[in-house]
Order: structure tokens, then sequence, then C-alpha cells
């Protein structure tokens, strides 16, 4: 990560420094205190079983000496040589951070999501992507509105591109996700029945993850499993981004006629473009 002042801290997240000096910095964002040291800054993040800001003095006497929290937690440090800000919510603050960070690279982001398959589709995309350029991705499942953030905040000056995995379980958080990456190309794997009981049938698993494409333009790419019941019907509907199908159906802008399996590898005889390739 490249390093940030605390003055862009403050400036991404819109907080109060209340204590140091905005013209410190730290080179990395950290949500677990057991990973603190000197040179990062912790943030604390409310989750369902535990309050970070309880982990404030284990992360300070690990070395750690920026720290942003909740204004309205009573916990506070009582240390002069650290630099706190304050913020209405370190959860919003962790994605303003990652999103504020990221803009710094002038690299095109790939954004992955589906009901099953999408961390499969994302290392395929990486594998491919990264045999030319330096590339990003999450790692193991970093997908969420925590793991996405801390992926980003990985990036550095040698990257060319990032392949970022876009998990959910309820509506809106897609949404959330692509409001940070801003993908230039998004792919869905497919619509499956992944947390039906939270959006209600697949009609709204597909409403979910067509999130993805909340700020897409005439100069985004959406790629979609034109195979899939619910992803084919895109097709019909009215869109301003460019939209590119895959799958066997010949229907689709590139299906496979066959593919061979061998011990070490697949080979596909695709149509792409009218053209059959070999891939």
């Amino acid at each position: 990560m490249k390093s940030l002042t605390i003055k862009e801290l403050v400036l991404a997240t819109k907080g109060k420094l209340t204590i140091g000096h905005e013209n410190s910095s730290v080179d990395d964002i950290i949500i677990d205190s057991r990973k603190a040291s000197k040179t990062n800054a912790y943030v604390a993040i409310i989750g369902e079983n535990l309050d970070g800001h309880t982990f404030m003095q284990s992360a300070y006497e690990q070395g750690c000496r920026t720290f942003i929290k909740n204004e309205s937690s009573g916990i506070n440090l009582e240390s002069s040589d650290i630099n706190l800000i304050e913020v209405k919510d370190t959860e919003l603050a962790l994605g303003h951070i990652a999103q504020y960070y990221k803009d710094k690279f002038d690299i095109p982001y790939i954004g992955v999501t589906g009901s099953v398959g999408k961390t499969t589709t994302r290392d395929l995309i990486y594998g491919v992507v990264s045999a030319k350029f330096n590339s990003l991705k999450n790692e193991g499942n970093l997908n969420n509105h925590f793991g996405v953030p801390l992926t980003l905040f990985g990036l550095n000056d040698s990257h060319e591109c990032a392949v970022i995995e876009m998990g959910m379980s309820h509506f809106k958080e897609i949404e959330y996700l692509a409001n940070i990456v801003n993908p230039k190309i998004g792919v869905i794997s497919n619509i499956g029945l992944s947390h039906v009981e939270n959006l209600g049938s697949q009609a709204g698993i597909l409403q979910a993850k067509m999130e993805i494409a909340t700020n897409f333009d005439e100069s985004n790419t959406l790629i979609v499993n034109g195979d899939d019941e619910y992803l084919a019907t895109i097709k019909n509907t009215p869109h301003i981004y460019k939209l590119k199908t895959f799958g066997f159906k010949k229907d689709n802008d590139i299906y496979c006629e066959e593919y061979t399996m061998e011990e070490d590898s697949v080979t596909f005889t695709c149509i792409i473009d009218s053209n059959k390739e070999e891939v």
C-alpha cells in the first residue's frame, strides 16, 4: 500500500482529527488489532459479536498510533502520542478510505459476482488477465463490505488491473461495493438460490446482482452467462452499456461448440464474433 497522510484519511472519511498531526502518515489500514503496528491505521469496526473499539488499547500496545473510531463510542485511549480520527460510522469510513485510495490508480477494474462459482470465475479471469498485466485480486473470500476495501488497500503503482469479486446477501450490498470499485467491466456468472431467503425470489437475486452495473454508461461492458434463464432476459431490456453473453447456446455472442478435456488442460472450440477460435 502507498502511504496515506492523516490529512487524507480525514478528507476521505469526512471525520475530525481530535488528537494528532495531519502530516503524519500510515502504510496500511487494518481492522484486526492482532495485525497492529506503528505503520498502520486501526479502524474500530463494530461487528455482530465484537466491538473493535474494545481492542484499541491492544492495538496501541502493539505499536499502532493511528486510530479511527465512532464519535458515538465512549471508549477512548488515554494517550497523547496518537492520531485519533472520529467519524460517524467506521464501517462506512473504511469504504470511503478504500474508494479514495483506489482512485489514485488509473487502471481498469473488473467486478465479478454471481450466485455460484464467482470465486472460480474470478480466478479464471485473473489467470487470463495476469498473463499480460500485473493484476490484483481478492484473497480467499474477502468479497464483502470489509473484504473488498481491504483488498483494494493492496494496490500499488505496479498494478495494471484489478479483478474484484463482490459478494452479497441483501439488496444494496453489491451497489455499495460497485460505488467503491466502480468497475469498467462487470461479470455475472449465474443466478441461483443463494440468499433467496433475504431476496424473496430468483428475480430478486437477479435484481441484486445487477447492482454491479449501478454506475455503468456507454463505456462499460457487462458480461453475463447467456444460458442462465434469468440473465438471458437482460438482452431484451433497455441498457446503455455494452452487453456480451457467453455460454453453449448459439444465440450468445460467444459460445462453445465443443471442448476436450485432457489430464492437465481443457481446450474449447468457440465462436467469438462469428469467428471460430480454439482456447
